[in-house]
């Protein structure tokens, strides 16, 4: 017989059964495991944790800090997960799957491009972690790409927080201020339409701030720093470096003993003020 419902108002262990069961888990802190069939799986108050394993679960958090996981290692299903109030943690798996975490800032974890994220707007801060190549939705602040694999990560309309992973990214926040960072591998930044903050990290990078007053730091390698528009700030680290002031006043600050060498046309601009440290000496040049 399909489980439908336990009764019990303190902090639970459920474990369902082959069949397509509905668990509701009332209030505590539960953990709820669907097991295999169609589960529908309530956590109701309290920071309940829910499994739907194999099938094509539903899985609702409730009120409360839940952590909702769609498939185990072997499933594939195509579930639907709702966090409700909370700062709620969803990974749908892999299968087509609906995520929608619901008030508070929440934390999403992607595997698959099938997976849709469902937020609305005054939401909370909300975290794509995400092991696949992405573009954050409507309503979605923050995107972290994970693991060694070479994927690429775009903003949206909103103010983002982009990190890459240790392969080489592509990272594009396009519209608002943006702050993105490579981290390791060979990265690609592009800060778009606003005053955005661009962090190379390790490897060869390229930084282009584009519109806005942008603040660009390569910290190391043999970086390429691109201002674009507006009135920029160019930190150079270790390496031999790149810039390209574009149009506006635009600062540059060498932070380390090592050689870097200026574009023909970052050489041509006007009002370029250029700020060199070496060896605890400071030196000044405008151009």
């Amino acid at each position: 017989m399909a489980i439908t419902e336990i009764p019990t108002p303190g902090n639970d262990f459920i474990l369902g059964d082959a069949l397509d069961n509905r668990i509701d888990a009332l209030a505590g802190n539960d953990t709820v495991n669907g097991n295999g069939g169609n589960d529908t799986l309530i956590g109701g108050i309290g920071n309940d944790q829910l499994l739907g394993a194999v099938g094509n679960d539903t899985l609702i958090g409730g009120e409360g800090n839940d952590l909702l996981i769609g498939d185990n290692i072997a499933g594939a299903g195509n579930d639907s997960l709702n966090g409700g109030a909370g700062s709620d943690t969803l990974n749908g798996g892999l299968g087509k799957d609906t995520l929608a975490g619901g008030t508070d800032g929440d934390l999403y974890s992607i595997g698959s491009l099938d997976t849709i994220i469902i937020e609305q707007a005054n939401e909370g801060n909300d975290i794509v972690n995400s092991f696949i190549s992405y573009t954050l939705g409507a309503n979605l602040e923050r995107l972290t790409l994970v693991g060694t694999a070479n994927i690429n990560g775009i903003g949206n309309e909103l103010s983002n927080s982009i990190l890459g992973n240790t392969g080489n990214n592509v990272l594009n926040g396009l519209a608002g201020i943006d702050s993105i960072n490579g981290g390791d591998g060979n990265d690609s930044l592009a800060g778009g339409t606003e005053n955005d903050i661009l962090v190379g990290g390790l490897g060869v990078d390229t930084l282009d701030g584009g519109a806005g007053n942008d603040i660009l730091d390569d910290r190391n390698g043999n970086d390429s720093l691109i201002g674009g528009s507006g009135n920029d700030r160019f930190t150079s680290g270790l390496g031999i470096d790149t810039i390209n002031g574009g149009d506006g006043i635009d600062h540059i600050v060498e932070s380390s003993d090592f050689s870097f060498a200026l574009t023909d046309d970052s050489l041509l601009l006007l009002h370029l003020i250029f700020w060199m440290r070496i060896n605890s000496t400071r030196s000044r040049a405008q151009h």
